[in-house]
């Protein structure tokens, strides 16, 4: 028995002796790899590719062999930046620096193709075949460039008019491309006299074609007053642009702006008149100095009864000047006229020292409001005004009251020494910056009640503002304010 024990320990001496002799005689590792060779590895990688060598000291080296998780230390394929990572084996330590990065992926689809540098085309315009696609990367590179095939592309009819979304979709990703189809383009003052003086359809003052697309492309176009117009034995009366067919829709490419010498009474008030439904007016601008009229009523874009299903979207509108003897005071730009018009959406327009007024009962009759909208604008010194007789440009049977959102306010009105009461009849006068106010000769009960003022204060982050009802002699008056 004292044999074999003396024969066991007489090994365990040995292989401790040899191990601890396998340690001194190593003079270093080596490592190497891809990984370490690029200096960096993405996110959520192991260090799968990384060999080591034992070199010894007599120089010798050993047979390269993969690093083993449980020879790293110091490495984290989570953590994002620059890591120190220590691999240690047969006792020995080699610490190397790499860099982990975010895993490439593709980000989104790029397509390239002549047709895209189109604003417009006219209707039956075959779309090419010659587009290119490629995928955009989360590293800023691309794939290699690859046609488009047909079962790409979908949302192009050329047989009608109107703005168009063209979507290319590859592999879950999509590219969209806005085209306007249009039935006639103005490029020319001549092109735009020739269409104004057309009075040889009764009532139609100017000369549309129902449902026409038309495109007016960069260039200041004057909008000429007419003293008077008779159709059919009726007099119509003085008239500017005057829109009186159906689902005319008129797009601008590129810079247009329109002038006008409108301000007299009645329809010269207005530069342009909407009287008729399903009405486009997008990308254009208007402003007050190019307006050759002196009435303080003056109005950039009236909407009549009429005008029901109108749109006024990606529009530039500007006030505040003097022309005259007159000073337009943060004029009406664009003006909602009547009851008949129950829907109508006011999209992405730029409004400065001017107002969007809704006014006279305009979407009254409806019992969803919810298709009367006027989102995402921006006004500079410019406000939102609902006025009317009998209601502050709703109705208030209504289910739901406009659906006013996304829209950015700055430099905001100022009412200075404003005196009113309050609902317990309390005076006071106040100063105050205002975005939104509605205006009622009826009551308190027609104006958006303080809880509804509130959610949309809430919405849209209007932090500092407030809601204030109360009435200034005649008037019952709700504004979205802040002192």
């Amino acid at each position: 028995m004292k044999k074999v024990f003396t024969l066991v320990l007489s090994l365990v001496i040995a292989v401790a002796v040899f191990a601890a002799c396998d340690a001194v005689d190593v003079a270093e590792l080596e490592i190497s790899g891809a990984q370490i060779t690029a200096g960096e590895i993405v996110q959520n990688t192991d260090l799968s590719d990384i060999k080591v060598v034992v070199v010894y000291k007599d120089g010798t080296k050993d047979e390269p062999i993969d690093v083993t998780e449980d020879m790293v230390s110091g490495y984290d394929k989570t953590v994002l930046g620059e890591q120190e990572v220590t691999v240690t084996y047969k006792g020995v330590s080699k610490t190397f620096t790499i860099t982990v990065v975010p895993a490439v992926t593709v980000t989104g689809l790029e397509v390239t193709g002549a047709f895209l540098n189109n604003k417009y085309v006219f209707k039956g315009t075959e779309l090419p075949v010659d587009f290119k696609y490629k995928f955009v990367k989360s590293d800023a590179t691309k794939t290699e460039e690859a046609d488009v095939t047909a079962d790409m592309i979908s949302g192009y009819d050329k047989t009608v008019s109107g703005k168009q979304t063209v979507k290319f979709e590859k592999d879950g990703f999509e590219y969209n491309f806005d085209i306007i189809v249009a039935d006639r383009a103005i490029t020319t003052q001549a092109e735009f006299d020739a269409m104004q003086n057309d009075r040889s359809v009764p009532q139609n003052l100017v000369n549309f074609e129902q449902n026409e697309c038309v495109v007016f492309t960069s260039g200041k176009y004057a909008i000429h007053k007419e003293t008077s117009y008779s159709a059919a034995g009726v007099s119509m009366g003085p008239t500017n642009f005057y829109i009186a067919v159906k689902g005319v829709s008129i797009y601008g490419v590129g810079d247009v702006k329109f002038t006008s010498t409108c301000g007299g009474v009645g329809r010269e008030q207005s530069a342009i008149m909407i009287a008729a439904q399903d009405i486009i007016i997008d990308g254009i601008g208007m402003d007050f100095a190019d307006q050759q009229g002196s009435n303080v009523y003056l109005k950039l874009i009236t909407v009549e009864a009429e005008g029901d299903n109108s749109v006024i979207s990606n529009c530039t509108f500007k006030g505040a000047v003097t022309n005259g003897t007159v000073t337009f005071d943060r004029p009406m730009a664009v003006y909602f006229n009547a009851t008949g018009t129950s829907k109508y959406l006011v999209d992405g327009n730029s409004f400065t020292d001017c107002r969007l007024y809704i006014a006279n009962g305009t979407g009254a009759g409806t019992n969803d409001a919810s298709d009367q909208i006027v989102k995402n604008n921006s006004f500079d010194n410019g406000v939102i005004a609902m006025v009317g007789k009998t209601n502050s440009g709703w109705d208030e049977n209504a289910t739901n009251y406009p659906v006013i959102e996304n829209n950015t306010f700055v430099n905001e009105w100022t009412l200075t020494n404003f005196v009113s009461t309050d609902k317990n009849g309390n005076e006071t006068t106040k100063t105050f910056k205002y975005t939104i106010y509605a205006i009622s000769t009826e009551s308190y009960e027609v104006l958006p009640s303080q809880a509804a003022l509130d959610e949309y204060i809430s919405a849209n982050g209007l932090d500092g503002f407030t809601a204030r009802i109360c009435k200034a002699g005649d008037n019952f008056s709700a504004y979205i304010c802040k002192e």
